[in-house]
């Protein structure tokens, strides 16, 4: 369990968002874009504090502090020093410089009577002596921090009163006084209404699951640390996560559940693994800034020492001298400013010209590519109802439907994955999987789109990969699906070869090779680094090389980084082009395949009864279908309120839930049949992203989602889990 750094994470993240707006807290502040300037550089500075780039931030604290002295400004003196401190603390806890860094910005903020800055600045004496383990002095600053805002009621206060009650929790939990440390999370909970501070709620759910799992209370220990994952996704913070994967182990050990322990060990070596790398990176930088930082405290010295002559200087300088080279001083400053913005402004207009353009192009065309595969869709519905029951005769409408079906899909998934990207919200789910089947099924979705453009593909799958693997099936078809279809748009009467080999294999993790090449068009070599651009289509010497939405390649590098890769491009105009890549993946455990699986979970299913729950009713007819070509029992109703008199009536085994249903969503009526049955398992079908269902299933007592559309096995796993979490039947 490792605690120290959520400390200084919260305090930094609280500070900064309020930074920028104290501009104007002293009448000793300068209007000038020299001192805005200083205190932008102020806030990147906590920012890199936050991201551990503690060396970094101490050198732009020195730089401002060399700013705030020249110009003696206290109050950006006091923030300079407050920076300053808490990097000495991130960079070495025992550094006693750090706390003579604090009092001096608790001595300037005394001075100026900011005694919500004082608050601030007690709150990092105690981290200060936290890390040396002087709990007892620790927790005296806290309750002198709370003592100074505990009347106040703006917003930056209070954010700061949230902390400091975190902070005392802590100190309590490491004290074993767990009931306090419930008090003070519960304190801090209340606030967190009023402010917008997700790494803050992250952490308090964190210390929850911790101390229930000392309290032995095992599900509210789960439920906390669930909490605590969704938190450390919105923000993208791994040491959160690993860390909640730690008590997620803790858990499921105390309950001996070694298997469920066991996976998310692996979930969370694979997140310490590319940590990792980080941190080695860190490590050379540190090496760098330590040479930068001796260099700059000898400068510091010499900057203060100047700044006192200065002084005294300008008290017996000439009036009119001083006033001129002041005007001149800031006219110089502003005309450099007023230029670069200039430049500034001419290149953001272009830039916003560039895109608005891009973006016109893409609306136009993701039109068009919508609305094709729908016309379709639809067109070769209305051929096949005509054609009667003879669907053998119709065997070519039916590829045709199921070509322009997954061209949809994956059209779609490239969109939301564009949106993730301007919201920075892209994960990576850890899951077992087939490698061979999932390659299989992608080049035979494509087969349509091949014989339309009259090529042939050849796949060659290298045996020796473990035929079950954990990692991100999604995002791996995804990557291999664009590529694919891209090697397509690109060649006509060509050749298209799909490999997949294994690199390395070491203990438990490999490495695989993949590669998508084709003899077509080739790509001009200018051209090549532009097509992994957003909105951005290669203007080729065919049709088909303008279809197409231009998010494709994009969406292909954008995720391999998030699996910590990179696309590798090698071509020549007219001989095709070849791209290819590495992933890492961790060998799964050996089970029974796909199909004796769904056997495995039908057979569990039997003479069991069901209620699908959805107001639409082609969704209806597909879900019942499902069921009812699998030999189980199951009935329909069309909202919410239905579900419930239906359930009161009747006994179910399982409810397959759809969320969104006009009146009563499916989260409320969820919510209302857990107040009389609390042993039917409840599953929710959705459409909707997993990140946003994932967490509130969990507030209303469900019990597990399946994003459609889906493959039946995992559907059937769903419903087996959920039954088998409501005790309605085994899984041995």
């Amino acid at each position: 369990m490792r605690y120290a750094p959520y400390f200084i994470a919260i305090f930094l993240m609280l500070t900064t968002t309020s930074l920028a707006q104290d501009n104007n807290d002293s009448s000793q502040v300068s209007d000038t874009a020299l001192v805005n300037s200083s205190y932008l550089k102020l806030k990147k500075a906590f920012d890199l504090t936050h991201d551990v780039k503690n060396n970094e931030a101490f050198i732009m604290a020195h730089e401002v502090l060399e700013v705030a002295n020249t110009i003696q400004n206290d109050s950006l003196k006091a923030k300079a020093y407050n920076v300053l401190g808490v990097s000495s603390i991130m960079r070495d806890s025992n550094d006693e410089k750090a706390l003579d860094y604090l009092n001096e910005s608790f001595a300037l903020y005394e001075k100026l009577l900011d005694t919500a800055r004082m608050a601030m600045v007690y709150n990092n004496m105690a981290l200060y002596h936290k890390y040396r383990n002087e709990y007892g002095v620790a927790d005296t600053y806290y309750e002198k921090g709370l003592k100074l805002i505990e009347n106040s009621k703006d917003r930056k206060s209070l954010g700061r009163k949230a902390v400091l009650y975190y902070n005392m929790a802590y100190a309590n939990y490491k004290n074993e006084h767990y009931q306090k440390t419930i008090a003070y999370l519960n304190k801090a909970l209340e606030i967190r209404d009023k402010i917008e501070h997700k790494i803050l709620v992250g952490n308090i759910y964190w210390v929850f699951g911790w101390t229930y799992l000392k309290l032995n209370d095992y599900e509210k220990a789960h439920r906390y640390f669930d909490q605590t994952i969704y938190f450390s996704r919105e923000m993208g913070n791994l040491d959160l996560k690993i860390d909640a994967y730690d008590g997620k182990i803790e858990v499921f050990t105390a309950q001996n559940n070694y298997k469920s322990a066991n996976a998310y060990l692996l979930k969370m070596r694979v997140i310490n693994d590319s940590l990792n790398k980080v941190l080695e990176d860190d490590k050379i930088k540190k090496i760098e800034y330590e040479y930068a930082l001796k260099d700059r405290e000898k400068k510091i010295a010499l900057i203060e020492k100047e700044a006192e002559l200065q002084k005294e200087s300008l008290k017996i300088s000439n009036i009119f001298n001083f006033a001129l080279v002041s005007l001149s001083m800031i006219l110089f400053i502003f005309g450099a400013l007023l230029l670069k913005k200039n430049r500034q402004v001419k290149k953001e207009r272009d830039r916003a010209n560039e895109l608005s353009k891009a973006k016109s192009n893409f609306y136009s065309e993701i039109s068009h590519e919508l609305r094709t595969p729908l016309y379709a869709v639809i067109e070769l519905s209305g051929i096949l109802l005509k054609g009667g029951r003879d669907f053998s005769s119709n065997a070519k409408y039916l590829k045709c439907l199921k070509f322009s079906g997954n061209h949809l899909l994956s059209l779609i998934n490239n969109v939301l994955e564009f949106n993730k990207k301007d919201k920075r919200k892209i994960d990576v789910d850890y899951l077992e999987f087939n490698l061979k089947e999932l390659i299989e099924n992608i080049t035979d979705s494509l087969e349509y789109a091949l014989k339309e453009n009259e090529n042939t593909l050849e796949m060659r799958y290298d045996e020796s990969i473990p035929r079950v693997l954990i990692g991100d099936s999604l995002k791996v078809t995804q990557i291999m699906m664009n590529l694919i279809t891209n090697a397509i748009k690109y060649t006509s009467n060509g050749h298209i070869d799909v490999e997949v080999k294994m690199l390395i294999e070491e203990g438990d993790s490999i490495q695989v090779y993949f590669c998508v090449s084709d003899n077509g068009l080739g790509i001009l070599e200018e051209e090549q680094e532009k097509i992994f651009k957003t909105f951005y289509r290669e203007k080729a010497k065919n049709n088909n090389s303008y279809k197409g939405t231009g998010l494709g390649l994009s969406i292909v590098k954008q995720l391999l980084n998030v699996l910590d890769s990179d696309i590798n491009l090698e071509s020549e105009v007219n001989k095709g082009a070849k791209f290819y890549f590495k992933l890492d993946f961790i060998k799964g455990e050996e089970g029974v395949d796909k199909e004796n699986e769904q056997d495995f979970f039908v057979r569990k299913l039997q003479n069991k009864l069901f209620l699908i729950v959805d107001d639409n009713k082609i969704n209806q007819i597909v879900t019942k279908k499902v069921l009812d070509q699998l030999g189980l029992t199951c009935h329909v109703v069309g909202s919410g309120k239905k579900a419930i008199k239906t359930i009161k009536a009747k006994p179910y085994d399982c409810i397959l839930m759809d969320l969104h249903m006009p009146e009563m969503d499916g989260y409320e009526t969820s919510n209302q049949i857990r107040m009389f049955d609390k042993g039917v398992g409840i599953v929710a079908l959705t459409a909707a992203s997993g990140e946003e269902v994932a967490a509130k299933i969990k507030d209303y007592d469900m019990d597990g989602y399946v994003l459609k559309p889906y493959y039946t096995s995992n559907l059937l796993k769903a419903m087996v889990e959920a039954m088998a979490k409501r005790k309605q039947l085994s899984l041995g």
